[in-house]
């Protein structure tokens, strides 16, 4: 049996990592609720969770292909995850449906390294023109693979995690209240949280609890007009989302 050994390469990036990062409030410019997640009744293999009157579910599914020679454990691939969703009313009529994707390249040897593509999702039955979400997600490796894996812990490379939403014609931006980097190593969710704006001023924001994926709160405004419920679904849409470090993309 081949044996592995990982190795992250220290320095003032490492350092940086020993702790959890803390976001300093959020200062909401329109009133705000805090809303607890709450496990919804979704189906089998599902993902589903219900929240200030909205029920979201959620299946993601992962193809990859080979596409080079595999030696003493060193390997090319091809992975695509595919995620499709519900968004609906408690009442049970619908809001918005449709597939998100996001594809990766990686290399897993002496040095891995990966590209990534935007996740990007699609909405059914809703012009383009008013709706569209896309996450632009960091290059994260693949931890493990070949006889000696080697990778930098480097927060710089989160710098990028931004995400952008039109929802009903309207343009909404989500960024990372904060990072927590010793869990990449464990191919666990980084990003801590996201603050949603509008027109650069805070409207709401989603805090997870923990790596779960139907966990957490979400502070949405208070009114539909402040755009409650383009918060809550764009808090949804992030929390299902597979980080580029997640499982599901290696």
């Amino acid at each position: 049996m081949a044996v592995l050994f990982v190795m992250a390469l220290s320095g003032p990036a490492a350092a940086q990592s020993s702790a959890p990062q803390s976001a300093p409030p959020t200062a909401f410019s329109v009133p705000v609720e805090k809303l607890e997640l709450e496990k919804g009744k979704g189906k089998f293999f599902e993902t589903s969770f219900s929240v200030g009157g909205y029920d979201f579910f959620s299946r993601s599914s992962l193809t990859q292909t080979e596409t080079g020679l595999t030696i003493l454990g060193s390997d090319q691939k091809k992975s695509k995850v595919r995620v499709g969703y519900r968004f609906l009313k408690s009442d049970g009529s619908k809001v918005a449906s449709g597939v998100c994707n996001v594809e990766t390249k990686s290399f897993s040897g002496l040095w891995n390294t990966a590209v990534n593509s935007l996740y990007t999702c699609q909405f059914n039955d809703l012009s383009p023109v008013d709706y569209a979400l896309e996450v632009a997600v960091p290059n994260i490796p693949p931890h493990g693979g070949g006889f000696l894996a080697v990778w930098k812990i480097d927060p710089d490379k989160y710098k990028v995690l931004k995400a952008r939403m039109l929802y009903k014609g309207i343009t909404y931006e989500a960024v990372p209240t904060a990072l927590d980097i010793d869990r990449e190593a464990a191919q666990e969710r980084v990003a801590k949280g996201y603050v949603i704006t509008l027109d650069g001023k805070a409207i709401g924001q989603i805090d997870f609890k923990g790596n779960s994926d139907n966990r957490g709160t979400i502070t949405a405004p208070v009114a539909e007009a402040d755009g409650r419920e383009a918060v809550i679904f764009l808090s949804a849409q992030l929390l299902d989302m597979p980080e580029a470090n997640s499982p599901a993309l290696k």
